[in-house]
């Protein structure tokens, strides 16, 4: 089939949808394919699935019906078929020749690309633009490129909520800017006879996610736009539109204050908690580093990266405001914006806690240090899983609640010691004490004999108490909350989204000590991908390699350690 291409300017390649499927038994052999049921004796019209020789026989039948066709203009092997033409204006006709044969003999094609391509397109803005601005710049793009090819019905996803709800009309377009792009995407919208804009996460948008990742594709597949979609020969952050911030901006850059006494008074006691570094806006905090103020639109983008992103718990509205202001962010009414975002989250409303008990006296068991004393549970049986996966067994420390997991097949006690051994000892080292439940796989000689080799005490809960090993049953909850919301309904997959849970949680800042596992581990919080996108102080300190930038963010991480060292002294007093 290569060989007979040779010389042919043009091709187009079609396959031909369960093409056995299509071909008619003759009236004498149907009822050689008589099989009984409980509801009759039934037999097949058409070539059934798997017979002897279908492939063979579909052959013979492509051959006889494009007799005409074959060598000429067309080739076909079972069922893919190729339209050939050796100047391009003759490809239209030989194209219209090929699918009146295929209508005449009743034949369906797959409407699907039959290599399994998909076209990747790539754009490039020379212009200053927001985040928001570019996911409208990639919609647009997308949409022209989609009309270049008399598409008539389109389906969209975009892992933008701002763009996808501005489009939908589910939110209200209040940015200048913004609106012109709009205004240009409801133009081009509205040449499509069927149009569909669905959100969806970022972690699913994995082929746009894929293409972004790889960089630059080649020139010809990279749209370079010089200027905005809608024509402005600038884009910047003065053409945001005005709000009580920019009168803070305006007196500590230039000294502007407001006609009337008392006015410029409460100004100057407001603007007393901001500060400009390289002309950017910070809130001053007592007890944190700066934090960087951001507008609405780049707000949103924030609380939806934080709340349901690849590090989010789905956290409620306080936890979620704690954690922005903890990665550096700030901007006006962020209590009230996380609220609003959390209650129109899907995940967050069917998957709520429902307190049915009365809160009790807390009763905890002090730890020394970090990973001194650890608690050890069984969670399951989950749903099954790939490789057979049905149990997490948790550990979780007394000291940080800190949390390690690992899927296993079965409650075994050596399963039990193999987790000790890699996931506990060979990275956190030896704890003092292990505290468990009097199952099976922790109440046996092997786990005993594990710990006294190790010099650890096993302690086991009172079977009259069991709430003694509370903390690993916390932890339990807490994996099995944060699996249904990201999972929300994909039960099977909860070994692959595990991992993913267990560092939202390590990473994410209790209510009650305001820190999370992970910076009363490692000292410092973790750098999660908001930050980089949009500069968060410390990120913008650390990548100006200026020793007095990083020697101020220094000064102010080791006052944010003092007090919260101060807090947990604070607290073992409260227990005394």
């Amino acid at each position: 089939m290569v060989d007979r291409t040779v010389g042919y300017e043009v091709m187009s390649f079609l396959d031909a949808f369960s093409g056995y499927h299509q071909i008619w038994m003759a009236k004498g052999d149907e009822e050689k394919t008589a099989f009984i049921t409980d509801y009759g004796t039934y037999c097949y019209r058409v070539m059934p699935f798997g017979l002897k020789n279908a492939g063979a026989t579909y052959q013979r039948m492509i051959d006889a019906v494009f007799k005409n066709q074959r060598g000429r203009n067309l080739e076909a092997y079972v069922d893919d078929i190729l339209v050939k033409s050796k100047i391009l204006t003759e490809h239209l006709g030989d194209l219209r020749e090929t699918l009146d044969t295929l209508r005449r003999y009743d034949l369906k094609l797959n409407p699907a690309s039959p290599m399994g391509a998909v076209l990747h397109q790539a754009v490039t803005l020379r212009f200053k633009a927001t985040n928001n601005q570019a996911e409208y710049e990639a919609l647009i793009a997308g949409l022209n490129f989609a009309l270049s090819m008399a598409v008539k019905r389109i389906q969209v996803f975009s892992d933008s909520l701002l763009v996808v709800n501005q489009v939908n009309q589910t939110f209200e377009t209040k940015d200048e800017v913004l609106k012109k792009y709009l205004q240009l995407a409801k133009s081009l919208i509205s040449l499509f006879e069927d149009f569909s804009l669905t959100h969806i996460p970022r972690e699913e948008n994995q082929v746009a996610d894929q293409l972004a990742k790889e960089g630059l594709p080649d020139l010809h597949q990279t749209q370079v736009f010089e200027r905005p979609s809608f024509e402005c020969t600038e884009v910047s952050s003065e053409e945001q539109p005005p709000c009580w911030m920019d009168m803070i901006l305006d007196y500590l850059k230039g000294g502007t204050q407001p006609d009337d006494r008392r006015e410029a008074q409460k100004l100057k006691l407001i603007c007393a908690k901001y500060t400009l570094v390289n002309g950017e806006l910070y809130r001053r905090s007592y007890a944190k580093p700066l934090t960087k103020w951001l507008r609405f639109e780049e707000a949103l983008k924030v609380m939806e990266v934080v709340h349901q992103g690849e590090c989010g718990t789905h956290a409620r509205g306080r936890s979620l405001v704690m954690r922005i202001l903890r990665q550096g962010f700030f901007w006006p009414n962020i209590h009230k914006d996380a609220q609003v975002f959390v209650e129109k989250c899907p995940q967050c409303q069917y998957y709520a806690d429902m307190q049915r008990q009365p809160a009790g006296c807390l009763k905890p068991i002090n730890s020394s240090w970090p990973f001194a004393i650890l608690g050890l549970d069984f969670l399951g049986p989950m749903p099954t899983a790939m490789k057979g996966y049905k149990w997490i067994l948790v550990a979780v420390d007394y000291f940080t609640k800190w949390i390690e997991a690992k899927p296993l097949t079965q409650p075994t006690a050596q399963n039990v010691e193999n987790f000790l051994w890699a996931n506990i000892l060979c990275r956190y080292g030896i704890p003092m004490v292990i505290i468990t439940d009097n199952g099976t796989p922790f109440a046996n000689q092997r786990i005993h004999d594990f710990s006294g080799e190790h010099q650890i005490n096993l302690k086991y809960d009172s079977v009259w108490h069991p709430h003694t090993n509370g903390q690993a049953e916390a932890a339990n909850k807490d994996i099995l909350n944060i699996l249904k919301k990201r999972l929300d309904g994909a039960k099977a997959r909860w070994p692959e989204e595990l991992p993913g849970a267990l560092w939202a949680y390590n990473i994410a800042p209790s209510e009650v000590t305001q820190e999370s596992p992970f910076s009363l581990s490692y000292g410092m919080d973790v750098v999660i991908l908001v930050e980089l996108e949009h500069l968060s102080p410390r990120v913008k300190a650390a990548a100006s390699f200026e020793p007095e930038a990083l020697q101020t963010w220094a000064d102010e991480t080791m006052i944010h350690e003092e007090l919260t060292w101060i807090f947990w002294n604070k607290k073992e007093s409260w227990q005394h």
